[in-house]
C-alpha cells in the first residue's frame, strides 16, 4: 500500500469533482513551468508530486481506489472493480466470516499484497491486506520482522517496527555506504567472478566495464576494475602503422582493453590516472593531439559514438510501446498459471542523419544479433540488440525476444526531435505481466541493465562517472556545476566528501594535469595558474561549453557533407547532361552522313540508269530502222501481231519496249477507209416520201487510233504521285490545221491498277490503255492535265501507299 504525504487534488490545483480533462489541462499548466526540461536537466520534486498525482488520477481505476482511501492517505495501486467471479467468491467468504449476503456491484476489489486474489483483511501491525489463502502465511512489510496476519494488536505492532529498525540498521552496517558506486565485499565478488567469466569467453557485454567523453581539449575514459586494490595497470605503446595502444589489467584480473586509438593523441604528456578508494573504478585523462578536432568514436572498429557520453543529441534515440490486439492466449509464463499472456511490443530507434541523405547513400541491415547503418562518407553506426532477461515474483527468469521476420527500417523524420533519420521497427516479444508484476517488469527492463541496445546499458553507471570526472578535471571548457545531470551531481559530491575525510581539499580535487591547454583562453578571464581551481562557474564565460562546440562541430561537418553531395549531384547531372547532348550531335552527324550517303548512292543510280537508257534508245532506233528497212509495211502490224514476243525474247522486255515505241511512231498505221452504209427503203406510207427526199447525210463514226506510236514516259515525281507524259506531236505534226484545246478533247477514267486516256483530234479518237500497273494507285486522287503550250497530256497517278518507289510503270 503505497502513502502520500499531500492531497493529489490539491497538488494539482483541481476539486474532487474535477473531469478527466481538467485533470489533464491543469497537469499541462504546471508541467510546463516545473519540467526538467526548463530548469536545467534538473528534477525536482515538486514535479515528482505533479507526476505521481497525475498518474493516478488520469487512471479511472486508481482514481477511484484513491478515492476510497484518501482520507487515511494510502492508496492502493492494484485497485480495481470486482469481476463477477471475484464478487461471488469474495460474497463466500465473507459470508462465511461475517455473515454478508451480498456486496454493492460498483465497489472496489482490494488484492491481497501476496497474491492476486481479493483481499478480505488487513493486518493490523503493518497494514498488509491479505486473503483466506494467505491468512496463514508470514509476511513482511514496512521494516518489520516477518510476522503472521493481525487483527487487533497495537503493541504487537509497534515491537514489529522497532525491530524492523534494527535489522535494517544492522543491515546497512554490513553492506556499507549505500550509493550506487560502493558495493559490499560479497557483492563485488561476485560481479568480479562475471567479469572473469566474460572476458575468457570474449563476451559482447564487456562494453558495460568502460564509457568515455571529450572536451575540446582532452579525453576522458572511465573504467570499472575488477580488483580488490582499486587499481590497474595502463600500457602505451604504437603499433607498427604509427597508431597508439592502450592496454588496461586491472590487478589480479584478466585484461580489460587492449584497443587501437582511433585518432591521435599527444604523446608528449602523459596522461594522468585517477582512482577512488572502495569504489573499484578508475578515470583516465589524455590530451589531444589536435586540440579542436572532434572523435567520433574511441578505438578503432568502433562504431559512432559508441559508449561516448553524448554532449549534446544523443547518437540514437529508443522508444518502446506495447502493440494492441495480438496476444496468443495458448502460452502461459508458468505451467498452471493462467492470468497472464504473451505481449507483443514496438521498439523503434532513430539514428539521425544529414538532410541531404537518400536512399542510394544508406544501407541499413538488421540480423539476429545487431542494427547498423552506413551513410557513404559520413557515419558508420553500429549496436548490438541485448539479451534482456525478466526475473518474475515467483522466481522464474524469461528472455525478451525480438523477432526480426516482423522487424523493418524506413526512412523518416523525428518531428519530435526536428532531425532527420533512418527508423528502424523492431517487433519485441516477451511475456505478459499481471497488474501485479507490471511495474517490476518495466522497472527492469528501463533499468541501467534491461536497455534495448547494448551499448546503452550501464549497469556500472560509467556514463555518470566520466561526467563527474570530466566536471572534476575541465569544468572550465565542460560545463557548470548546474547543468550536471543528478546522478552525476551525487558522484562529484560524495567524491568531495570522500577528499574532506581523508584530509585533502576541494580545490585539490579539481585540479586538472592539462589547464595550460586551455590557459591562453582563459587568461583574458582572470584565471591566475594553469593547475588552479579548472571548476566552470555559474555564469560560464571562460572558454565555450563542450556542448555548444559539439554541436557547432557537428553542424560543420554535416553542411560540409551536405554541400559535397549536392556537388556530386551537380556534377552527375552535368555529366547526364553532358553525355546526352553527344548522343543528340551523334545521332545528328550518323543522320547527316547516312543522307550523304543516300544521295551519292541515288546519283549513281540515276547516272547508271541514265546511260543505259541512252543505250537501250540507240539500240531500239536501229533496230526499228532495220525492221522498217527490212518490211516497212508490216513493222506496226509485226508488232501488233507477235512481234513483240520475238523481240521480248532477243533483247529483253525493256529493249522491245522502247523498240516498238520507236518502230510505231517511225512507221505509223495508216488510216482505213470507212464506207457508207446502205439505207434501206421504208415500207408504208413514207416509202414514196423517202424516196421523193434528198438523201440526207449519215453520221461518220469516230475513227479510233493507238496512242502507243506517240510514245509516252513515266516519273515517280514525289511520294504521292506518278506523273504519266504523252506527247502529241507525232499526232498533230501530219494535221497542219488542228490544234489542241483544253476543253472536250480528252477523257481519262481511272482503276486500281490501270487507267484509259482518249484523246479527239480532228475525228479521230486516240487510245492509250494501261491494264495493269505496277502498283495500286487511288482512283478519286487521280486527275488528267492537257498543256497547250507543250502539247502533252499528264497523267498524274496518286499512290495507294505514299512513299512507295515506283521503278516502273507496268507490272
Amino acid at each position: 500500500m503505497e502513502e502520500f504525504d499531500f492531497n493529489l487534488y490539491e497538488e494539482l490545483g483541481v476539486t474532487q469533482a474535477a473531469t478527466e480533462v481538467e485533470i489533464k489541462a491543469a497537469y499541462k499548466k504546471k508541467a510546463l513551468v516545473h519540467h526538467p526540461d526548463r530548469n536545467g536537466g534538473v528534477q525536482s520534486d515538486l514535479f515528482l508530486r505533479l507526476k505521481s498525482a497525475y498518474d493516478v488520477l488520469v487512471d479511472p481505476a486508481k482514481r477511484q481506489n484513491y478515492d476510497a482511501f484518501h482520507d487515511t492517505g494510502e492508496f492502493k495501486r492494484d485497485g480495481r472493480p470486482l469481476s463477477a467471479k471475484e464478487a461471488a467468491w469474495l460474497v463466500d467468504q465473507q459470508k462465511r466470516s461475517w455473515g454478508v449476503k451480498e456486496i454493492h456491484p460498483f465497489a472496489v476489489c482490494i488484492l491481497c499484497d501476496s497474491c492476486p486474489c481479493p483481499a478480505d483483511g488487513v493486518c493490523s501491525g503493518c497494514g498488509m491486506t491479505y486473503c483466506q489463502l494467505c491468512v496463514r502465511k508470514m509476511h513482511c512489510r514496512g521494516g518489520m520482522t516477518p510476522h503472521y496476519p493481525l487483527k487487533t494488536s497495537t503493541a504487537f505492532s509497534e515491537k514489529l517496527k522497532k525491530e524492523g529498525l534494527e535489522k535494517e540498521r544492522e543491515h546497512k552496517l554490513l553492506k556499507g555506504n549505500s550509493n550506487q558506486w560502493l558495493m559490499h565485499d560479497l557483492e563485488f565478488r561476485h560481479q568480479r567472478d562475471v567479469y572473469k567469466a566474460r572476458s575468457k569467453a570474449n563476451d559482447p557485454s564487456m562494453v558495460y566495464y568502460w564509457a568515455w567523453g571529450q572536451t575540446r581539449y582532452t579525453v576522458h575514459l572511465a573504467m570499472w576494475l575488477a580488483s580488490e586494490t582499486n587499481d590497474a595497470d595502463i600500457e602505451f605503446s604504437v603499433t607498427d602503422e604509427g597508431k597508439q595502444r592502450i592496454r588496461v589489467t586491472p590487478h589480479g584480473a584478466s585484461e580489460l582493453l587492449n584497443r587501437v586509438f582511433a585518432y591521435p593523441i599527444n604523446t608528449s604528456r602523459a596522461g594522468e590516472a585517477f582512482n577512488f578508494d572502495a569504489m573499484h573504478c578508475m578515470t583516465f585523462v589524455m590530451l589531444k593531439a589536435q586540440p579542436g578536432q572532434r572523435w567520433r568514436c574511441l578505438f578503432e572498429g568502433d562504431s559512432e559514438g559508441c559508449r561516448e557520453l553524448p554532449l549534446h543529441l544523443p547518437p540514437h534515440t529508443v522508444e518502446e510501446q506495447q502493440v494492441d490486439g495480438f496476444k496468443p492466449v495458448t502460452h502461459y509464463r508458468v505451467a498452471g498459471r493462467k492470468d497472464t499472456e504473451s505481449e507483443w511490443y514496438e521498439i523503434t530507434v532513430n539514428v539521425p542523419i544529414p538532410e541531404a541523405a537518400e536512399r542510394r547513400h544508406i544501407c541499413a541491415t538488421l540480423d539476429g544479433t545487431k542494427l547498423s547503418l552506413k551513410v557513404a562518407g559520413w557515419m558508420v553506426w553500429e549496436r548490438r540488440l541485448n539479451q534482456r532477461v525478466v526475473r518474475w515474483e515467483d522466481h522464474h527468469e524469461s528472455r525478451t525476444h525480438i523477432d526480426m521476420r516482423s522487424s523493418t527500417w524506413l526512412i523518416t523524420r523525428d518531428e519530435t526531435r526536428g532531425f532527420k533519420c533512418v527508423q528502424f521497427v523492431l517487433s519485441d516479444w516477451r511475456e505478459g505481466a499481471n497488474k501485479n508484476e507490471e511495474s517490476e517488469v518495466r522497472r527492469q527492463l528501463q533499468s541501467d541493465k534491461g536497455k534495448v541496445l547494448l551499448e546503452d546499458a550501464d549497469p556500472f553507471h560509467m556514463y555518470d562517472l566520466v561526467e563527474a570526472e570530466m566536471f572534476l578535471r575541465a569544468g572550465a571548457v565542460f560545463k557548470p556545476r548546474s547543468k550536471l545531470r543528478p546522478k552525476a551531481l551525487e558522484l562529484v559530491e560524495q567524491m568531495e566528501k570522500l577528499a574532506g575525510q581523508n584530509g585533502g581539499s576541494k580545490e585539490e580535487l579539481h585540479e586538472s594535469p592539462f589547464a595550460d591547454a586551455w590557459q591562453d583562453e582563459l587568461g583574458s578571464t582572470g584565471m591566475h595558474k594553469a593547475t588552479s581551481l579548472v571548476v566552470r562557474s555559474e555564469q560560464g564565460g571562460e572558454v565555450e561549453e563542450a556542448a555548444e562546440w559539439w554541436e557547432a562541430c557537428e553542424q560543420a561537418e554535416r553542411d560540409e557533407w551536405c554541400e559535397q553531395v549536392r556537388d556530386q549531384e551537380a556534377e552527375v547531372e552535368a555529366r547526364r547532361l553532358y553525355a546526352k547532348r553527344m548522343a543528340v550531335e551523334q545521332q545528328e552527324r550518323a543522320e547527316l552522313a547516312a543522307k550523304e550517303r543516300q544521295e551519292e548512292e541515288d546519283r549513281l543510280r540515276s547516272t547508271i540508269r541514265k546511260e543505259q537508257a541512252l543505250r537501250n534508245r540507240e539500240e531500239a532506233l536501229k533496230l526499228a530502222k532495220q525492221l522498217g528497212a527490212d518490211r516497212p509495211e508490216d513493222v506496226s502490224m509485226a508488232l501488233a501481231t507477235g512481234g513483240t514476243v520475238v523481240l521480248t525474247k532477243t533483247m529483253g522486255i525493256e529493249l522491245a519496249r522502247e523498240a516498238a515505241a520507236a518502230a510505231a511512231r517511225a512507221n505509223p498505221l495508216s488510216p482505213k477507209k470507212i464506207e457508207a452504209p446502205r439505207l434501206g427503203l421504208a415500207v408504208g406510207v413514207h416509202a414514196a416520201a423517202a424516196l421523193a427526199a434528198p438523201p440526207a447525210p449519215m453520221p461518220v463514226a469516230p475513227t479510233t487510233a493507238s496512242l502507243a506510236r506517240c510514245g509516252y514516259w513515266f516519273e515517280d515525281a514525289d511520294e504521292a504521285k506518278v506523273k504519266v507524259t504523252v506527247p502529241l506531236e507525232a499526232v498533230l505534226d501530219g494535221r497542219p490545221g488542228e490544234t489542241l484545246n483544253e476543253e472536250g478533247v480528252m477523257r481519262a477514267s481511272f482503276t486500281d491498277l490501270g487507267f484509259r486516256l482518249e484523246v479527239q483530234i480532228g475525228s479521230v479518237t486516240h487510245v492509250l490503255t494501261q491494264t495493269e500497273t505496277l502498283y495500286r494507285i487511288e482512283p478519286k486522287e487521280s486527275v488528267a492535265k492537257v498543256r497547250v503550250k507543250t502539247k502533252r497530256v499528264v497523267l498524274e497517278l496518286a499512290k495507294f501507299k505514299r512513299g512507295q518507289a515506283w521503278k516502273s510503270l507496268s507490272a
